[in-house]
């Protein structure tokens, strides 16, 4: 889009909630990449299997989203497709998105967003944050996130936890880790470890968020609200508040001897920076917690 095309779109795109404190200029490289699309009365934007591949920003008409038995309606302004669009390679549930008159919209690609986001840091952060503090109000889309359903016990690895023990033990979360093996064996070079026996707090309510843990082995019990969970090899307990940069809502007690690994959010967010694969997969992962959610 040309600069005068772009006024239009720029000030749309900064009325989303995700990007209301980016700058103009990050504001603008969304925009350009942004795209007006026509769909006529009775057409779908997209149908029940269809692959969620952007976010549609309604600017004219209504748009009837069906979606767990559920309808909403969609006028100027709404949004759709988000934050569908983040979960990478899902497809759409049982209904779709409907245009019940002729709409007009602005159409954002997941792979242009993809594409921003790899040119302007600040872009990823801001949905980062966006979509951390989503998931950290939803209990139980939260603990669902943070805690592995596997049995808690011990790593694999019978060496030490040195540095490949650390890279064993970050590659056992594949749900966030799956973007290669850089960025997993560089992130193991920057992490600490704990030894924690059973009755030690990782944090209580209202403590504030600089880092996270990776459950290298043992067990941490999370509550949350009126949910408690134990979070055993393969989890991340404080991830979501981290990147959401709140203060803790419930606790965290180490509930059988346990190997931690302690993730500061200084290093993790430099790591993001050099890979942005990995900040593509939080977000795949908070987006597919959020559709999981029985409030969403």
């Amino acid at each position: 889009m040309s600069g005068a095309s772009l006024v239009g779109p720029l000030v749309h795109v900064g009325a989303l909630p995700p990007f209301t404190g980016l700058s103009t200029e990050h504001l603008r490289a969304i925009a350009a990449e942004c795209e007006e699309v026509v769909f006529g009365a009775d057409s779908w934007l997209w149908r029940a299997g269809d692959p969620h591949a952007a976010l549609y920003l309604v600017l004219d008409g209504h748009v009837r989203v069906l979606r767990g038995g559920a309808e909403h309606r969609i006028g100027p302004g709404g949004v759709v497709g988000f934050p569908e669009m983040l979960a990478a390679g899902a497809t759409a549930a049982a209904g779709g998105a409907l245009a019940e008159v002729e709409v007009v919209a602005l159409r954002l690609g997941t792979d242009a967003l993809r594409d921003v986001c790899e040119r302007n840091m600040p872009v990823l952060e801001a949905l980062l944050v966006y979509m951390a503090d989503a998931v950290a109000d939803r209990p139980e889309a939260h603990l669902g996130l943070v805690s592995r359903a596997s049995a808690p016990g011990p790593s694999p690895y019978d060496g030490p936890l040195d540095r490949v023990g650390r890279t064993v033990a970050l590659h056992r979360v594949p749900e966030i880790f799956a973007a290669g093996m850089d960025p997993i064996v560089e992130l193991a070079g920057r992490v600490g470890v704990l030894e924690a026996e059973p009755g030690l707090g990782l944090w209580t309510p209202g403590e504030a968020a600089d880092r996270f843990w990776v459950v290298a082995s043992g067990s941490v019990r999370l509550e949350e609200g009126s949910g408690e969970r134990v979070a055993g090899a393969g989890s991340v307990p404080g991830l979501v508040e981290a990147v959401a940069g709140r203060r803790h809502g419930g606790r965290a007690v180490v509930a059988e001897p346990a190997t931690l690994l302690t993730v500061g959010m200084d290093p993790f967010m430099d790591l993001l920076a050099d890979h942005i694969e990995l900040g593509f997969g939080l977000l795949r992962c908070f987006a597919q917690a959020l559709s999981a959610d029985p409030r969403g």
